[in-house]
């Protein structure tokens, strides 16, 4: 059974809001990753652990994520850079 264009557009409006809920949760997380990096005076910005991400994340998926994951990233070390 084929699905029609609009079926299809919004199995894939469902899957944004999962995104949109699961962004959220990832950014709060990175508010209490920055209170301990404050409390340890620990730096934001962890080069060697942020490109072993990218290339994890690059083996999962036989489709370029490395870009989004920078925005991501990036998203989160603005949020931090906010609190330290």
């Amino acid at each position: 059974m084929s699905r029609n264009l609009t079926e299809l557009r919004a199995e894939i409006s469902s899957i944004d809001e999962k995104i949109l809920a699961l962004l959220t949760e990832r950014m709060n997380l990175s508010v209490l990753v920055a209170l301990f990096k404050k409390s340890h005076n620990l730096p934001i910005f962890d080069p060697k652990r942020e490109e072993e991400m990218l290339l994890r994340y690059e083996e999962k998926v036989d489709f370029e994520c490395s870009s989004i994951f920078r925005a991501i990233i990036d998203e989160s070390k603005r949020i931090q850079k906010g609190i330290l």
